[in-house]
């Protein structure tokens, strides 16, 4: 695994640890190698600062860390150290000489069959491993799976639902990445490990064919999750059979870890499953032996930046149950059971490239213009209506130019706060009109709407439908008696930023209607231009 150089904001040291480079940076911190007092590496996980500003999510890690204590897999990154109480908080796990499976694929294509059946049967044993400790992993994906010599390691367990009870998801954010979340996951229902074995498929198909089986951008991803069927061409016929099962849209259709194991098992030459030096191909082993050869025993500690953290190192302490933290109950995930609502959350794409945080006032302001891009939906039916309550319009005529089907081509809608300035443009939905006054509008994947914002790529999917009663008067759309069913999703650069049901706002609507094109324009300059596809 590639290390790079500190930088200046970076500390030298977390408690008893010596920082030597940094492995890695997503949206829940950034990871660093580093060595103990006796010169052995590990890593290092620090999370983000506002993290550790939220009492609720301190009181979660504690749990979190509690639980990961008594995972104990041959494929998992063993936890050996944690300080929840640490301003930032912060964990450490061994340390693996090797790429995620991300990096490897990348850089080196899919792998072959038999490597990816053994892959995935490492992978599902470290889930049962996990499950048996009472934690859904959450984020299972392929940075989350390293590879050495000896099989996988899976990490990063235990903390998504502990960022599940921050501030930033109570506002509207999402753990997880879209292209390896589970149906039920997107639409916060329970979370169980059969959401874990959902992201396994979804993982197994990226690994053979180097794609995501649902796309590779977040916004798409969400929608084909949530309507379409996962695009498995190029799967060697084992992995395919696999992975389909994996993503059966029910959990209760999905295998167990057991089960997984079971297949991969019956697949393998011999009936056996053996980790032997050749589980790569040569160029990722190679890999392995060179990043190998280069990793340092001990470590000449950096002359510069601050320490963090001044408690001397000490041993990881024994595990206490978690009836010992937080309001005193004993913590267990919930499966089977009823679980909390996950929510969404800022993340970091994946694999993680080199950015800022995000943070500040051009988040905020973003963020605080949700409701305001919310509207768009409201605007793609033109409502004069305020959450479903009509304005009391007397019945009017419809313009019969109007009467049929018409597909968005264009859509722009100009955002302003404070000193950010943009244009967001794309299709927008389409839109039925009936002669009876009623208007449908459809939010498939090209109702969508992408913009760029204080260097980020912003990106809203609409889903769902919506519909309305209409009637025209001098050129002017006139709306009432509004339902709508759906949602918006905000993406920055692919990752997760911000998420809500589809909202109605008021709005008096020009158009100009002929045989071929529709044009409407609202007050606020939220323009869309149609074409007629349909009677």
């Amino acid at each position: 695994m590639a290390v790079q150089p500190l930088a200046g904001d970076d500390p030298a040291k977390v408690s008893g640890y010596w920082l030597r480079g940094r492995l890695g940076a997503g949206g829940m911190g950034r990871v660093y190698l580093a060595f103990t007092p006796g010169g052995r590496p590990v890593a290092v996980k620090v999370l983000r600062p506002e993290l550790g500003d939220d009492p609720q999510f301190r009181a979660r890690f504690r749990q979190e860390i509690a639980a990961a204590r008594r995972v104990h897999g041959l494929f998992t990154a063993q936890l050996l150290d944690a300080d929840p109480d640490s301003s930032p908080p912060w964990l450490a796990t061994a340390y693996v000489a090797g790429p995620s499976l991300a990096q490897a694929v990348t850089q080196h294509g899919p792998l072959p069959a038999q490597a990816v059946l053994l892959l995935i049967a490492g992978v599902a044993e470290a889930l049962a491993a996990i499950h048996a400790a009472g934690l859904v992993h959450r984020d299972l994906k392929p940075s989350n799976v390293l590879l050495a010599a000896d099989g996988p390691r899976v990490i990063d367990f235990g903390i998504a639902r502990a960022a599940d009870a921050t501030a930033l998801t109570r506002a509207g954010m999402l753990v997880g990445s879209p292209q390896y979340m589970a149906p039920e996951q997107i639409r916060g229902g329970e979370v169980t490990p059969a959401a874990d074995v959902f992201a396994l498929g979804a993982l197994a198909a990226f690994a053979a064919t180097g794609r995501a089986p649902f796309g590779d951008g977040g916004g798409t991803a969400l929608y084909r999750v949530l309507h379409e069927e996962p695009d498995l061409r190029g799967c060697p016929d084992q992995v395919r059979a696999l992975a389909g099962h994996c993503l059966a849209r029910t959990p209760a259709a999905r295998p167990t870890p057991s089960q997984i194991i079971e297949y991969c098992r019956a697949q393998a030459p011999a009936g056996t499953l053996a980790f032997t030096q050749a589980w790569l191909p040569p160029a990722i082993a190679a890999e392995l032996t060179s990043d190998a050869a280069s990793s340092p025993a001990v470590l000449v500690p950096p002359a510069a930046g601050p320490p963090m953290g001044s408690a001397p190192y000490q041993e990881a302490p024994p595990y206490q149950d978690a009836a010992a933290y937080g309001d005193g109950a004993p913590y267990r995930e919930p499966y089977p059971g009823t679980a909390p609502t996950v929510r969404p959350t800022l993340l970091e794409s994946d694999p993680p490239r080199p950015r800022r945080w995000l943070s500040g006032p051009p988040l905020a302001a973003f963020l605080a213009a949700a409701a305001v891009i919310a509207a768009l939906a409201a605007y793609g039916l033109v409502d004069l209506s305020t959450s479903g309550r009509g304005h009391g319009h007397p019945a009017a005529d419809l313009d019969s130019c109007l009467f049929g089907t018409w597909t968005g081509t264009a859509m722009t809608y100009p955002f302003s706060e404070g000193s950010l300035h943009a244009t967001f443009t794309g299709n927008g939905p389409t839109m039925i009109f009936r002669s009876d006054g009623v208007s449908v509008a459809e939010f498939g994947p090209a109702a969508t709407l992408s913009a760029r914002i204080d260097g980020h790529t912003f990106t809203v999917v609409y889903t769902g439908s919506a519909e309305s009663r209409y009637t025209t008067r001098n050129g002017t759309l006139l709306g009432s008696h509004a339902s709508a069913r759906g949602s918006f999703t905000v993406y920055d650069n692919d990752s997760f930023n911000n998420s809500g049901p589809l909202t109605w706002d008021s709005a008096v609507t020009r158009y100009t209607c002929s045989a071929h094109t529709l044009r409407l324009l609202d007050r606020g300059g939220i323009s869309q231009t149609l074409a007629r596809t349909g009677p």
